[in-house]
């Protein structure tokens, strides 16, 4: 939980996501030194039914397995292998429309890309993905084997 992956901005994007999903539940996999501001913003905004800090944890494929979505609402990535992961796992990806995710992802393709900081737009995806997830999951995954290797 560090500024440059902007989960605040993630937390703000679930005020809208369960206007339209009720039953929307969000994991927030990681940990850092804005763990404890996380948690005062969840709280803030009445989401403790729904977003859910895990710190760090030893095995993330968990979570790519229970996941509908994967969502980054970073500022700034290098090559995102979680993305990468992600897509390997069959998961359509909404992410922020910063270097190296810009490469990766195909915005209506492989998922949807939206600018940084912008919560409204993160959680419109977020909806948007939802009712799309096996055919945007195909093709990410099809997008990894065929564009990407170790």
């Amino acid at each position: 939980y560090v500024p440059e992956k902007d989960q605040r901005t993630l937390i703000e994007a679930m005020t809208h996501v369960v206007d339209d999903h009720s039953d929307a539940t969000l994991y927030v996999v990681g940990g850092g030194p804005l763990e404890s501001d996380l948690e005062n913003e969840i709280r803030e905004r009445n989401l403790t039914d729904v977003v859910h800090l895990t710190g760090y944890v030893p095995d993330i494929y968990a979570y790519y397995t229970a996941a509908d979505v994967f969502v980054s609402s970073s500022r700034r990535e290098g090559l995102p292998i979680t993305v990468l992961e992600a897509m390997a796992a069959r998961l359509p990806v909404v992410a922020t429309t910063v270097p190296g995710v810009e490469e990766v992802v195909v915005d209506g393709g492989t998922g949807r890309l939206v600018p940084p900081g912008h919560p409204r737009e993160l959680g419109d995806a977020i909806t948007e993905v939802t009712g799309h997830t096996e055919p945007l999951g195909d093709a990410g995954r099809k997008r990894i084997l065929d564009s990407f290797t170790v």
